[in-house]
């Protein structure tokens, strides 16, 4: 398997030390969100280190989860 594509699917379950890829922070940050039920907020997410490498706001995650 290339190393790019276990990078991405380590992403899903943590982040590493080092430099981030911008596609390994959105695989994550999916990740994250799909982790949370309904009922749980988005603004912890939103104020994560994951949403603030990529600039999503909670704003862009709300309208990301109603779609």
């Amino acid at each position: 398997m290339p190393l790019e594509l276990r990078q991405l699917i380590a992403a899903i379950y943590s982040l590493e030390g080092g430099v981030y890829a911008r596609d390994a922070l959105v695989v994550n940050l999916a990740a994250q969100m799909a982790r949370l039920t309904e009922h749980e907020g988005l603004e912890a997410l939103a104020k994560g280190k994951t949403a603030r490498l990529l600039k999503v706001g909670l704003s862009e995650l709300m309208r990301v989860r109603k779609a």
